[in-house]
């Protein structure tokens, strides 16, 4: 597993959900790539650290793919 698999799929459930600033459920990426939690909160650090994502301030348990990860080609 890589923080290239995990970002693409976070990238296209944003996308799925549309939106102004659509919040992407981290148990569903987690879920989906079937991922530990404690393996899942490691490579959404790793993202966060890069500015590719953020934690949503609305729902603990929820990311947002930043402008910087938007304009990001993985």
């Amino acid at each position: 597993m890589s923080n290239k698999l995990i970002f693409r799929k976070a990238k296209e459930m944003h996308y799925k959900q549309g939106g102004k600033n659509p919040q992407v459920q981290v148990d569903a990426i987690q879920n989906e790539l079937m991922l530990s939690g404690e393996d899942m909160k490691y490579y959404l650090e790793s993202l966060r650290k890069l500015r590719l994502i953020k934690y949503s301030d609305e729902q603990p348990e929820s990311i947002e793919i930043t402008k910087v990860g938007l304009a990001t080609q993985i």
